[in-house]
């Protein structure tokens, strides 16, 4: 049996060894030069590597990998009894740092490529093998050095190879815009040769028709994108940019059937500028698309299903889409066209030896050969300059598919998972240090009255935690109304004093008792208790007070994760049996609890009927809303009431959601289905709620109240008496992180401040006329 096989082991093995070998044995190979196959198999090397990105960036694949037995919050398995543990952290195999190892390893292999063919001018030298063949070498080399990447410590890799990925990518930008004219060029010079041999009418209309049919694009992506990309008061920067390329791409037309430019270049005309002036488009759209002004862009899924929403906040989108295939055309041009020397001197390698292909060597195509040697007199292209590209492409397709990742969002990745500068490898095996004493500075109040007028800067020393204790250090922490109204002491809940306000952050753990191990130092931290007072930048509580998340969250989704999305899912899941394409009614929609609801309704299949107050500017909360998926938003007025009451007949909502009481209740179970539930959460009206007595009788609907804190308390209380370590608030917490991840749970609209302006936050956080602005969000200067 193994004389049998040896002679095909030996041929795959020179399949993978080089191009001349592989000749030799695949015969089934179609003929081609050594300098196509060459590039063709670098161009398969970046693909393949693409599309392992995209599966690494593939929503909701970090719960898929849970369900394995040997990952965290899998079941126990022979693996875990081989190995010794019970959970593995799989987190860290996809999502966007494991898209920058990766790319990481791609780009230093072709970086390192690029170093050794300097120089190189013909396949005679003996560099040319590297080059050419040991394919199976390569790639094994690339395999290893991406499992490698995975074993490098992430203190400031993240953020570090993001600038760089940026760089490179604007480069491959530039390179591209070069493979867009050069492809024009070729495509002009071959029609104008086949009119030139044939005399033929049709190659002129061709050219017409072209050039004719691709400005008509041009003009229609420019109208499309005023309609789409820019409001009448604001997207001035959408509306300058869209005015400039336009310009731009006027004078280029005129630059390029110019006289002067005529006789140097007779090839140069219409159709390249009409070409070029479609794709500065697209880098136009490209550019708007990443816009983080929600109303100042388009979203796609949105227009298809026949939405007015303006905001895209899927990491992965259409413009992602079409840039990496404009991307792959563009490498798949470079693979197959050979560098002429004129095309060289675009790329600035003029000085390098390029010739077209039948001109190349004397080696040519032999008999029965079916990779054939073309560059023995000369290289066919560049090929220093080759992996150049191909190093600034890697960087591209890194950033493509991070969606031109923020550091904003790469601010908790960087928070020395973030502290620490050991491996991460390392860290999971050891507990925190318990010897940590810091000094830290806070908002304190003796006595309760306006925020402005009694809060203070309070200076204090860290204490090292107790056994079950551990120190957090703050990132950023909210102030809700609550806090404020704790502060003025009308809230139900009154802290002694002296105290410390704020109910929510997201925190960096620095320090551990001897007995904690579910936390470790460098993990990112919410806090899963009210009343820590969290405007300080440093906590010392037990550990149970925290739940770790995952540390790819944005730094204002995490800080705000904790109250206001908790708040609205527990209203969505806990009060009435509610079933996909059933409707949900409430009122105050424009509000932090209002917005979350939206957005976590519409993740569960539910949709929303949003009431809000009459106010000037409620157009653009009504674009808000619904770009969040909304499904009606109406004006709290009579009319429009009535008009929504009419909308919902057919299918009564059997949840309402009121944070308004005084009389809007009377109106909102007038809409309510038999035997639906009314849950109050808040009295903004500073009214009693009305209620009369006939919805409670003829239609059963049930009225409830709900409070976070409370929900808190009794789920802690009654994990305690099940001794169950998670509960209803993972299960809670998971569903919601998973909803920021995949972009599916925006955080409010937000100012933020030093804690050093305090005052300024909290006059932001208290609008006149008690109408919510944007949230205030005290940012530290440890993140």
């Amino acid at each position: 049996m193994g004389a049998v096989l040896a002679p095909f082991a030996v041929s795959q093995l020179a399949c993978c060894c080089g191009s001349a070998a592989c000749s030799l044995c695949c015969a089934v190979c179609p003929s081609c030069s050594n300098s196509t196959s060459t590039r063709m198999m670098y161009s398969l090397m970046l693909v393949v590597v693409t599309i392992v990105c995209c599966i690494m960036m593939a929503p909701g694949l970090q719960d898929d990998l849970k369900k394995l037995p040997f990952c965290k919050d899998g079941s126990d398995s022979i693996i875990s009894e081989i190995t010794g543990k019970t959970k593995l952290d799989c987190d860290g195999v996809v999502g966007y740092i494991a898209v920058y190892r990766v790319c990481f390893v791609l780009t230093l292999f072709f970086s390192a490529m690029a170093v050794m063919m300097i120089n190189v001018r013909s396949s005679r030298d003996g560099r040319a093998a590297i080059q050419n063949g040991f394919w199976g070498l390569k790639y094994l080399l690339v395999i290893l050095g991406v499992v490698g990447a995975f074993f490098i410590p992430e203190t400031g890799f993240g953020i570090s190879w993001m600038y760089i990925g940026m760089v490179g990518g604007f480069l491959f930008i530039l390179i591209q815009l070069v493979l867009i004219i050069d492809f024009a060029d070729k495509w002009a010079e071959n029609w104008i040769e086949k009119f030139e041999e044939t005399s033929s009418k049709a190659w002129t209309f061709a050219l017409m028709g072209a050039t004719v049919l691709q400005y008509a694009s041009a003009l229609t992506a420019i109208v499309l994108f005023y309609v789409y990309y820019t409001t009448p008061e604001g997207c001035h920067l959408n509306k300058f940019f869209i005015s400039f390329n336009m310009i731009l791409c006027v004078v280029m037309s005129l630059i390029s059937v110019n006289k002067f430019v005529q006789e140097k270049k007779p090839g140069s005309g219409l159709l390249q500028s009409s070409f070029v002036s479609l794709y500065v488009m697209y880098l136009t759209w490209s550019a708007m698309s990443n816009s983080p002004e929600c109303e100042c862009k388009l979203n796609f899924s949105a227009l298809i299903n026949g939405e007015t929403a303006k905001c895209d906040s899927k990491n992965f989108d259409t413009q992602s889409i079409i840039a990496l295939v404009i991307w792959f055309l563009c490498v798949l041009w470079s693979s197959i066209r050979n560098s002429t020397a004129s095309q060289a001197a675009k790329l600035g390698v003029g000085s390098i030896i390029t010739k077209d292909d039948g001109e190349s060597g004397g080696g040519g195509k032999q008999e029965g050969q079916q990779v054939y040697d073309d560059e023995e007199e000369g290289t066919s292209y560049p090929w220093s300059m080759f992996h150049v590209m191909f190093a600034l492409s890697t960087l591209y397709v890194m950033m493509t598919l991070t969606n031109w990742y923020s550091k904003k969002k790469m601010v908790l990745n960087q928070a020395l998972r973030l502290g620490s500068r050991t491996p991460l490898s390392f860290r999971k095996c050891v507990r925190c240090s318990s010897t940590f004493v810091a000094s830290g500075t806070r908002l304190v109040y003796d006595a309760t009255g306006e925020p402005g007028s009694v809060l203070k800067m309070d200076k204090f020393d860290v204490d090292v935690p107790g056994d079950h204790e551990v120190v957090v250090e703050t990132l950023a922490s909210p102030i809700n109304p609550a806090d404020i109204n704790t502060i003025q002491g009308v809230y139900a809940v009154k802290p002694p004093l002296p105290a410390i306000p704020g109910s929510e952050a997201v925190a960096r753990v620095i320090s551990c008792g001897p007995r904690i191990t579910s936390l470790t130092s460098g993990d990112i931290v919410i806090t899963r208790k009210t009343g820590l007072g969290t405007w300080t930048s440093h906590i010392r509580a037990d550990a149970n007070a925290f739940h770790k998340i995952p540390q790819d969250l944005d730094l204002v989704s995490a800080a705000t994760l904790s109250v206001n999305p908790c708040t609205a899912y527990r209203m969505l899941v806990d009060f009435s049996p509610l079933r996909p394409g059933d409707v949900v009614l409430q009122n105050g929609a424009n509000s932090a609890v209002g917005e979350a609801v939206i957005q976590v309704a519409k993740a569960l299949g539910l949709k929303t009927a949003n009431i809000v107050r009459d106010r000037p500017d409620f157009d653009e909360v009504d674009r808000r809303l619904r770009a969040l998926g909304a499904d009606f938003v109406v004006k709290d007025h009579d009319e429009d009431l009535k008009f929504l009451s009419g909308q919902l007949k057919t299918n009564p909502p059997r949840l309402g959601l009121n944070c308004v009481a005084g009389k809007s209740g009377i109106s909102m179970m007038k809409m309510m289905a038999h035997g639906s539930s009314l849950v109050l959460y808040g009295g903004m009206s500073r009214q009693p709620l009305s209620v009369p007595v006939s919805f409670l009788i003829f239609n059963d609907v049930n009225v409830h109240g709900f409070w976070m804190t409370r929900w808190k308390a009794e789920n802690d209380r009654m994990m305690k008496e099940r001794g169950d370590d998670g509960g209803e608030f993972d299960k809670m917490m998971t569903f919601l992180c998973n909803l920021v991840r995949q972009g599916r749970l925006e955080p409010p609209p937000h100012t933020l401040f030093d804690l050093t302006d305090f005052v300024k936050a909290v006059d932001a956080a208290m609008p006149a006329g008690g109408r919510g602005g944007k949230k205030s969000i005290f940012k530290f200067r440890t993140a």
